[in-house]
């Protein structure tokens, strides 16, 4: 059988043990998953999913991992300009999250891993210390730290808002709100 043949079984098994993961996250927390659950809802045979994974939690490791590397590529391999680089990066943050949304809503919702929302917070941090510090002053560290902690905590709930209703807006109308929302708080109600 050629590569090429095995390479789409492969990522055609690993899709279906996806869909099945996050169907079964949206139901229960990971600890309760098994791999006898997860591969007779995927139509697998569990000597398949042992090809790819050693266990639940080695695969959620591994989902989340790609995730991570998508968003840091995301924050990290941007070539806009200073001024417009803050819109862009929400817009591909928002396009993100409707490409990956299912993986999205069960990673970042109740049953969910806590651990890899640190992770993100922490890479958007790093990258904001990074940008917006080179603006302001570096005396306002402090201040930053509860602007961070207040934008990322409205930005996490503005994610999953905009995913539980369905995304009906688009990555560039949410990426606006966002934006303005960030820079003008509650002037934006009126």
């Amino acid at each position: 059988m050629s590569e090429k043949a095995l390479d789409r079984r492969v990522r055609k098994t690993k899709s279906q043990l996806k869909t099945a993961l996050t169907k079964l996250m949206a139901e229960k927390g990971i600890r309760d998953i098994s791999v006898k659950e997860l591969t007779e809802l995927a139509d697998i045979n569990r000597g398949t999913f042992y090809l790819h994974y050693k266990d639940i939690f080695d695969m959620v490791d591994s989902l989340e991992q790609e995730m991570f590397d998508e968003f840091n590529h995301i924050l990290n391999d941007r070539q806009d300009d200073e001024e417009s680089r803050p819109l862009s990066i929400l817009i591909d943050v928002f396009k993100f999250l409707q490409d990956n949304s299912k993986m999205c809503m069960v990673l970042l919702g109740p049953n969910g891993d806590v651990a890899f929302m640190d992770r993100l917070k922490n890479l958007v941090r790093e990258k904001c210390l990074r940008d917006w510090m080179s603006y302001y002053s570096e005396k306002n560290a402090q201040n930053f730290e509860y602007y961070y902690s207040f934008i990322v905590s409205g930005c996490t709930g503005l994610f999953m808002k905009w995913l539980e209703e369905g995304m009906k807006e688009t990555p560039e109308q949410m990426s606006a709100l966002a934006g303005q929302m960030i820079l003008y708080g509650v002037k934006v109600l009126y």
